[in-house]
């Protein structure tokens, strides 16, 4: 019987034209399901938690990028902060002959930016986009 565990998850930075980051900016965080990391733009989650399917590790993953981008767009305006899903990558173990192997998925994405911050956003600790806020942030 097979069995897979998603290691990591890869996001990128989208932004509207004109607006951009230092090459500089860096912002982590450890939470109980997963280390974040960006830098130059790209997004990356390394997962503490078992996930064997991408879909199952990117909905938390998504939920709290859901939030993050709202609390940026009500701080600074649409287009502040969005992030595009780029790849997974998932180990897959034979456990009747112990054999690994790894797979990952990619794609790219070309953007103009010219508006450079210094730090990323901060990251919000007392606000979710649970279902009703999303609701209203949608209308």
């Amino acid at each position: 019987m097979n069995e897979s565990h998603v290691n990591s998850l890869t996001y990128k930075l989208i932004t509207e034209s004109g607006i951009e980051y230092s090459k500089e900016a860096f912002i982590e965080l450890h939470t109980e399901e997963f280390y974040m990391s960006m830098k130059d733009g790209l997004l990356n989650f390394e997962m503490k938690k078992h996930y064997s399917k991408v879909q199952d590790a990117r909905n938390p993953i998504e939920v709290f990028l859901k939030t993050w981008e709202i609390d940026v767009a009500l701080k600074h305006g649409l287009g502040e902060l969005d992030f595009l899903f780029l790849s997974a990558d998932v180990v897959y173990r034979d456990k009747n002959n112990m054999s690994c192997i790894t797979l990952s998925a990619k794609g790219e994405l070309f953007a103009k930016m010219t508006l450079v911050r210094g730090a990323y956003p901060t990251i919000p600790a007392d606000f979710k986009a649970t279902p009703d806020v999303e609701l209203l942030w949608k209308i």
